[in-house]
């Protein structure tokens, strides 16, 4: 089976996750990644999918890798902007 009937399995679970930090500032709530993280790590581990990232300094690169046929799809997302909320 490859990666993307796999990712495509995974797409059509559903799949929700809770606002568990809250911003005082605009007194709104949002999801962490650390939750983000706790619940999709096991769901792409039940796939054999292993997510990891690395990063060259300018950009943050996502990959997904199937443990099965090493096949794998990458994301980038560039670091540029000098505070949080430009990036």
């Amino acid at each position: 089976m490859s990666i993307f009937i796999k990712l495509l399995q995974i797409q059509s679970q559903a799949i929700t996750i809770d606002k568990d930090g809250q911003n005082p500032h605009f007194r709104s709530k949002y999801i962490t990644l650390d939750n983000i993280i706790a619940k999709i790590s096991p769901i792409l581990s039940d796939a054999g999918i292993l997510c990891h990232h690395t990063s060259d300094g300018a950009n943050i690169k996502t990959i997904l890798t199937d443990a099965e046929t090493a096949e794998s799809v990458e994301s980038i997302f560039p670091l540029s902007g000098s505070t949080p909320q430009q990036i």
